[in-house]
């Protein structure tokens, strides 16, 4: 069975870019067109037009040590050989948009099993909650943007993407998704906006999200099993528009990840 896989790159900045929580995010974009260079290009052609990819990226900054962490997650065995085991070598990653070099300092990466995801379906129930959008997150819907989540959006668009990279199709039952609605709430959130930019803060702006909300869950335990299972899908997916560009990154703050069947390796 297929395998959820992350590689963490810690990117150590040049002397002369200084770095902020939102400027680390909004390098997404570069680091995309940096991780194209590596993919074959037919991986690359296959995946053009999907609406969800197999694969998201996104660069947050570890305040403690003043490195950039850029990290790649692959949904299944086919995007970690094609998207993670090309960069797993690499001394360093350039941004030509912008033009500057980032030396790797140190590699991880950790894997778990596709079914210890779907193991969360009959594991204990939980009835909250706590997810943190880490990077700026957004919803597309009828061809405006939405920077306000619903439980409706959230698990919808989870839900489309669990289908489409394991199923092949993101269609998913109308009725199941206003059941799941029905027994939703959001009961607390620390919520501000964020936009996200193509461009370092130049050009198209996203209107956009960060912080944490917390979802409270009544009905059958099925349903919040289900809901737990698509919210730790989405610490690999992400969440929302453009996941494969650094937006949406999302954490689950309340113990709900499933067991790790690898543990983490060092790479250098």
């Amino acid at each position: 069975m297929d395998k959820l896989t992350t590689l963490t790159l810690e990117l150590a900045p040049p002397d002369s870019f200084d770095v902020s929580p939102a400027k680390a995010s909004s390098l997404g974009p570069f680091l995309q067109g940096c991780l194209m260079e590596h993919v074959d290009s037919g991986y690359a052609e296959s995946v053009h037009g999907l609406p969800f990819n197999p694969y998201s990226q996104h660069c947050v900054l570890d305040e403690q040590s003043g490195r950039l962490l850029w990290c790649i997650k692959a949904l299944n065995d086919g995007a970690a050989r094609a998207v993670i085991d090309p960069l797993r070598s690499v001394d360093s990653v350039s941004l030509r948009g912008i033009g500057k070099t980032f030396q790797v300092s140190k590699t991880t990466s950790e894997s778990i099993s596709l079914a210890s995801l779907v193991d969360l379906l009959s594991g204990e129930s939980v009835h909250k909650q706590t997810v943190h959008f880490v990077t700026p997150t957004a919803f597309k819907r009828k061809g405006s943007y939405e920077f306000m989540p619903t439980p409706r959006l959230m698990l919808q668009n989870l839900f489309m993407h669990y289908n489409q990279v394991y199923g092949g199709s993101h269609e998913v039952d109308e009725d199941v998704i206003s059941y799941i609605e029905q027994h939703m709430r959001i009961s607390s959130y620390n919520l501000r906006s964020q936009y996200f930019s193509h461009a370092m803060g130049e050009g198209r702006k996203i209107p956009a999200f960060v912080g944490t909300l917390t979802l409270s869950m009544t009905g059958p335990d099925p349903l919040k099993n289900l809901v737990r299972m698509l919210c730790a899908f989405g610490e690999y997916a992400g969440v929302g528009i453009k996941t494969s560009m650094g937006m949406g990154a999302l954490k689950c703050l309340k113990p709900n990840k499933p067991r790790q069947s690898r543990g983490s390796e060092a790479i250098s």
